[in-house]
């Protein structure tokens, strides 16, 4: 299936949503700067997507094949195990939000615009799982991200966005030779149908992890993905 890009996506965003994740008071002076600053981010912003529909093929233990591009990992292959079917994904806050927000030099206000982009990030992602949920009809589905997780390098990358093709370029998101994404606020990930949810966070050990979403599970790795 060719590459299907997602560019209509609305920065929808008030400002009474930022003012207690920023600590702000909706009667101050800074909640009109941060008005001003929202209503000037919304005119440049435009989130973006980039995925396909990929059939997938399993070869070993620890290799998993989509659309015929090789990816190495054992938790991906366990689980992708009972998968025909997988969405890998670039989505992006946009290259347009990611230049403006460059241009603000007041410290107080460039964290600010830093948070709406991350907000944008988000807006993108959840326009495409609700995409992909009317239009391919999946049930439950959990996300994996390169280099979340040691098992999973941050290096396989390169091989995720050779998967989606110059449709990167389109969406205007590049890899550094280091594997990491221009613009920052930018994530790549294989989206799957599972029965459980999968969360990277129950494999990672890391502490005090700002966007940890589940519990570390330390005994999870060798019970399910070391059989």
């Amino acid at each position: 299936m060719k590459t299907i890009i997602i560019d209509n996506i609305p920065l929808d965003i008030r400002a009474e949503q930022l003012y207690p994740v920023l600590k702000i008071q909706s009667n101050s002076t800074l909640a009109g700067r941060l008005d001003l600053l929202l209503q000037a981010a919304v005119k440049h912003a435009r989130p973006k997507v980039a995925y396909k529909l990929s059939a997938v093929e399993h070869e070993d233990d620890h290799t998993v094949l989509l659309d015929k591009v090789y990816f190495r990992s054992k938790v991906l292959q366990v689980n992708l195990r009972d998968c025909r079917r997988a969405f890998p994904f670039v989505a992006t806050c946009g290259l347009e939000l990611d230049i403006w927000s460059k241009t603000i030099t007041n410290t107080l206000e460039s964290f600010w615009a830093d948070t709406i982009n991350m907000l944008a990030l988000g807006i993108a992602l959840s326009a495409f799982k609700k995409l992909i949920t009317e239009q391919f009809k999946t049930s439950t589905t959990s996300t994996m991200n390169p280099g979340s997780l040691e098992d999973w390098p941050l290096s396989e990358q390169h091989n995720l966005f050779s998967l989606l093709g110059q449709s990167c370029d389109t969406i205007g998101v590049r890899l550094t030779q280091k594997a990491l994404m221009v613009p920052l606020k930018s994530v790549s990930g294989i989206e799957f149908e599972s029965g459980e949810k999968f969360y990277n966070c129950r494999l990672c050990p890391r502490e005090k992890c700002p966007g940890r979403r589940a519990a570390y599970d330390e005994h999870l790795f060798e019970m399910k993905y070391e059989r």
